[in-house]
């Protein structure tokens, strides 16, 4: 087993946050980690452990050691641990009950195993997939549990897109960048260089372009949404990080970027139009100018944007990466019927769409499960105010990885669920709820009393 740097610094954090009992120190060290989704802190055989886990194995602890008497009330905590629970017996009992069906082996990679699948077989990717979502589980009932300050999850959005800028200087302008850090992995390099017509691709801290571009379309619909509440002071860096997410998802050259950011606007001006309409949005100076001022720039460098749109979707629909990833989505919709709709264990087969991976290894019963958990936690988020930033960046997050980003693994996803969550407690810890939406507290009950 060997540490890389990152491991140096998160896991002394980590240890620190157990050791002196900062509950109220470890969502920082969570958000700090958030970006370094495909970074190692821990390298041991042909294994690796993120930044991001290692310090959510002090959630676990704590989780473990307080109990019940720290969890939010309601039924969060209950569909939580059934879900938990199904797909982690899942990845257990369907891998031995389908032996031997084929599915698309995880660590052989999508396009290998189109062509040729593998059998279906208990393997580390089980219990590699099980130990992941038992630990980001347990991230979002400790911070349902200890609510840390309001939009705290920026503080790692803001962290990922310094790094993916930072690299973006290097590959323009050779600016000096630490790459090896960030790329420790089992065999070296995690990620390597690709181009699009002849200019290298942004993957920034990332293994792969597709991943930044998840990140970056978060990154950038959280800030998006928090401009409407930002003060001056604090203006100017939001706005800073929605240019810099944007510039970093252009230079991604990335399919899932174009279609993940098509989505989201479409999504986004839905929303605003319904909620314009039925008279519970009065748009503010600073978003009508913004919009007007968005409208202006799209009209201004339409060309150029149709351009780029065009010739990157051009190229991506006419590779073969393309048909390979329909043809796994395929084969696991195959996969979901073969298996009787119980699919074949978390961690058994790998597709392209988080969808399609869902359906085909925890199947209908798991799917539902999993929107469950996510309905129930937007929408008490929604009716307490003011986590519209979160809302947003889980549903960015979530149209990317239905899009092409199947890893159950993924940080942002469950920082945003866990930012939600936080809506079960009532108030932040050291920022408490305020205006006409704030649910009760329980000194306002009691003063009510």
């Amino acid at each position: 087993m060997s540490v890389t740097v990152l491991g140096m610094l998160f896991i002394p954090a980590t240890l620190i946050c157990v050791l002196r009992g900062r509950r109220d120190w470890l969502p920082w060290v969570l958000a700090a980690g958030m970006p370094l989704t495909t970074c190692s802190a821990v390298v041991f055989g042909s294994n690796k452990v993120s930044p991001f886990f290692v310090a959510a194995f002090a959630a676990l602890w704590f989780v473990v050691i307080d109990g019940k008497r720290r969890w939010p009330s309601g039924v969060l905590v209950p569909v939580l641990v059934l879900m938990t629970g199904y797909m982690v017996l899942s990845s257990v009992i369907l891998p031995t009950v389908f032996a031997g069906i084929n599915v698309l082996v995880p660590r052989a990679g999508i396009d290998a195993q189109t062509l040729e699948p593998g059998t279906l077989t208990f393997s580390v990717s089980n219990v590699a997939q099980a130990s992941y979502l038992l630990l980001a589980a347990s991230v979002v009932l400790f911070i349902a549990s200890n609510p840390p300050p309001r939009h705290f999850i920026n503080a790692g959005f803001a962290i990922g897109t310094v790094l993916n800028v930072w690299a973006l200087a290097n590959q323009l302008y050779g600016i000096p960048f630490p790459s090896e850090i960030f790329d420790a992995g089992v065999d070296g390099a995690i990620g390597g260089t690709s181009s699009f017509n002849g200019t290298a691709r942004l993957r920034g801290v990332f293994s792969e372009p597709s991943y930044l571009a998840t990140f970056s379309l978060a990154a950038l619909l959280f800030n998006a949404f928090l401009l409407r509440t930002t003060d001056v002071r604090g203006r100017k860096w939001v706005l800073a990080m929605v240019v810099a997410n944007s510039v970093a998802l252009v230079f991604s050259y990335s399919g899932t970027a174009v279609a993940s950011a098509t989505v989201v606007i479409l999504l986004v001006l839905f929303a605003l139009s319904w909620q314009f309409a039925t008279g519970t949005l009065k748009p503010p100076p600073l978003l009508t100018s913004g919009l007007l001022f968005g409208g202006a720039i799209a009209a201004l460098f339409s060309g150029l944007v149709s351009n780029y749109v065009s010739v990157l979707v051009g190229a991506k629909v006419g590779g073969s990466s393309y048909v390979n990833r329909n043809s796994s989505n395929s084969f696991s919709w195959d996969l979901f019927l073969q298996t009787g709709g119980f699919g074949a264990g978390l961690g058994s087969s790998r597709p392209s769409s988080f969808f399609f991976m869902l359906i085909s290894t925890v199947g209908l019963i798991g799917l539902a499960l999993f929107v469950l958990l996510v309905a129930m936690v937007v929408i008490r988020a929604a009716k307490a105010g003011g986590f519209a930033p979160e809302i947003w960046a889980l549903f960015a997050t979530l149209v990317a990885k239905v899009i092409a980003e199947p890893n159950m693994s993924q940080t942002v996803l469950w920082m945003s669920i866990a930012a939600c969550a936080v809506a079960f407690k009532g108030h932040a810890a050291s920022e408490p709820l305020t205006g006409e939406h704030a649910p009760p507290t329980s000194d306002r009950a009691a003063n009510r009393e």
